[in-house]
């Protein structure tokens, strides 16, 4: 119940910047109490205008860390899937500064969603899968 919480009211913040030519992917990612629960976000809306370069992504990491959401690149799109890459500037277990490197993916045939974080400079690489809802509109 808390993830769909969650995701409802990530949704309802992020619907400001969709428009009626937008799709919001509304995903649940299963971090458990694996170490990637740390970078990789349990919840996450992306909201994309058909045919923009651009999108807007929204999570608990850049609720908790910017209050607003961020801009994403439509990095590959085809009939198969659909991926997005966006960078946070943030601040590691030690509190020093890392930038993590986001890249979200869609899929149409079924195979679950995916979020991969690397940090910049570091040879780890953090994942997730999940379920996304679709909304047109």
């Amino acid at each position: 119940m808390r993830v769909v919480t969650g995701l409802a009211l990530l949704a309802a913040t992020a619907a400001g910047a969709a428009d009626a030519a937008a799709t919001r992917y509304e995903c649940a990612f299963d971090v458990g109490n694996r170490r990637d629960g740390n970078w990789v976000p349990s919840v996450l809306v992306v909201t994309h205008t058909d045919g923009a370069p651009t999108a807007l992504v929204y999570d608990p990491i850049i609720r908790d860390t910017l209050g607003r959401p961020v801009e994403a690149r439509l990095a590959d799109t085809s009939p198969v899937r659909t991926a997005f890459s966006w960078t946070l500037d943030l601040r590691d277990g030690r509190n020093r500064p890392v930038t993590m490197n986001y890249t979200f993916i869609h899929y149409t045939n079924g195979t679950p969603a995916k979020v991969t974080v690397v940090p910049a400079g570091f040879d780890n690489r953090f994942s997730g899968n999940g379920t996304c809802t679709l909304t047109r509109g």
